[in-house]
């Protein structure tokens, strides 16, 4: 081909692509309404007035309510998203009508809700019609009876503006961790103040479960004869209530001390002293015969009727009942089923565990505080229960006036309820507690976390966002500890459920939203 003939062509083209490109070019450059500027001016001015949503928490005896909200502008719809939990237990509120009320001086706007968009959320479109400070109040319906939650000093804007240049409060993002209301929902969860109160000294000990003697009875056998288990599953550790036939003892087989005969034989004894009876009275009224006659034979009469009453009572073809005197358990068997017994013999101890017996030594130095104690933990090792009891001065029995041989330490006994499931014989920890004026900040155990040796607690920023405050601690009594620093009275922090808030730590970090559905 020839070369010569091409090539003006192929200037040509040329030319005419660089042509195009810079026409192209600057096109785009002095457009101001090509498309990648109008997308760069809409994404500065949506974030030039970009609205933060507002938080508020507030609480009443019943309810706790934390909302996520639009702010209030004059004219403009706003969603106010509230979350709703018993103050009791921090569960969702799943039911009730609820009312949203927007108070700004003397006028007010509102809407109400027949139930939850959600489990424990409603969700309120309201539009203010006055600028100015409002008051929020959220009325609650419920089982036929009224709730009533205020939130004051909130506002009301004019403008989009106004809401945009309104200064907003810095929530702390510095060690904190977010868990939403539907994830606390799903768990125990608690949240409270800390408490000033007085906190006494502490001691620990180990103290041995025992019974009472005054709840343990054994019980014996009436006369002589077979014993007999009318109940095949009658065993040890079986509970049993008063009056219950346990056992009965049987002699019918027996000529001496025989059931039916001795029956018999207070038959004919109690006939025989109503006649007697009968005919002294009938003489004593004719003043035939003394008083004192007349008085020996109703005492002969009343002694026999009694007699053949106790023996019909526990009399049956079997044997002689012997029933429970008292509701418990059996502790102790100390016969067989067809074994000989002789009246008065033991058969079997039935206990009473409404109260439990508690022996332990204490260290020589505490000794003086003994006379002081005001309550006293129990930490069942093999329950792994704690129970807490208070105003022990009347419960404690004895304080030992010696010290034990060989230990140098003091004992003591302290009788208890038995609110828990002791077993007589096994060990416990003691947290003694003595009375004291001083006061101090006390928290729950359940609050506390552990990090490395370092101890921390969950202060609450909002119900979902919580702060790590480490802590310095006193003295604990089982249930709670004081706190030395760390925590104050005016902050709320994780009483109950500390421990998922930090496995979610761990986990990873959270989105502060998540869960909701705006």
């Amino acid at each position: 081909m020839n070369m010569t003939r091409i090539m003006p062509f192929i200037i040509i083209v040329v030319l005419f692509s660089c042509r195009q490109t810079a026409d192209q070019s600057t096109q785009t450059a002095a457009d101001p309404h090509s498309h990648e500027t109008q997308n760069n001016d809409e994404a500065h001015q949506d974030h030039a007035h970009d609205i933060s949503k507002i938080q508020f928490t507030a609480y009443s005896d019943a309810f706790e309510v934390f909302a996520e909200a639009d702010p209030f502008i004059v004219g403009q719809q706003g969603n106010i998203l509230a979350h709703f939990s018993y103050s009791k237990d921090f569960k969702a509120l799943e039911t009730g009508q609820m009312q949203l009320v927007l108070n700004v001086g003397n006028t007010s706007v509102s809407q109400t809700l027949e139930k939850p968009s959600r489990k424990g959320i409603y969700s309120f479109d309201i539009i203010p019609e006055f600028s100015g400070k409002a008051q929020l109040q959220f009325l609650l319906q419920l089982d036929g009876r009224s709730y009533e939650i205020n939130v004051p000093d909130q506002l009301v804007f004019k403008t989009k503006d106004d809401a945009v240049h309104a200064p907003q409060e810095e929530v702390s993002k510095v060690n904190t961790i977010s868990f939403t209301k539907e994830q606390s929902w799903k768990i125990n969860f608690k949240t409270e103040h800390p408490v000033t109160k007085p906190f006494g000294k502490v001691f620990k000990a180990v103290g041995q479960i025992q019974t009472p003697k005054c709840e343990e009875l054994i019980l014996t056998a009436k006369n002589d004869g077979i014993l007999l288990f009318p109940d095949d599953h009658l065993i040890e550790g079986k509970k049993v209530h008063y009056a219950q036939k346990l056992f009965s003892v049987s002699s019918n087989d027996f000529i001496d001390n025989n059931m039916n005969v001795r029956l018999d034989q207070a038959k004919i004894e109690m006939e025989k002293a109503e006649k007697n009876y009968n005919r002294i009275k009938a003489l004593f009224e004719e003043k035939l015969v003394v008083e004192i006659e007349f008085i020996e034979a109703k005492n002969q009469f009343q002694n026999a009727s009694l007699n053949l009453e106790t023996i019909r009572r526990n009399f049956n073809p079997g044997g002689q009942y012997i029933k429970s005197p008292m509701n418990g358990f059996i502790k102790s068997l100390f016969v067989q089923n067809g074994q000989y017994v002789e009246a008065g013999q033991a058969i079997a101890s039935v206990i009473n565990n409404s109260k439990i017996l508690i022996t332990a030594d204490i260290d020589l130095k505490n000794a003086s505080l003994l006379d002081k104690i005001n309550s006293v933990t129990v930490n069942n090792m093999h329950e792994k229960t704690i129970r807490k009891y208070t105003d022990l001065n009347s419960s404690v029995l004895t304080v030992g006036q010696h010290t034990n041989p060989g230990n140098f330490m003091v004992p003591i006994s302290l009788e208890l309820d038995n609110e828990g499931k002791y077993i007589p014989g096994s060990f416990v920890d003691l947290y003694i507690q003595t009375m004291s004026n001083e006061q101090a900040v006390i928290i729950p155990n359940g609050a506390i976390m552990e990090e490395q040796g370092k101890y921390f607690v969950f202060e609450q920023v909002n119900p979902e966002l919580f702060e790590k405050k480490y802590i310095l601690m006193g003295a604990t009594d089982g249930v709670f500890t004081e706190i030395i620093s760390g925590v104050s009275n005016s902050k709320r922090i994780v009483s109950e459920g500390a421990i998922f808030i930090k496995l979610s730590q761990t986990s990873g970090a959270l989105d502060a939203h998540a869960g909701h559905v705006h």
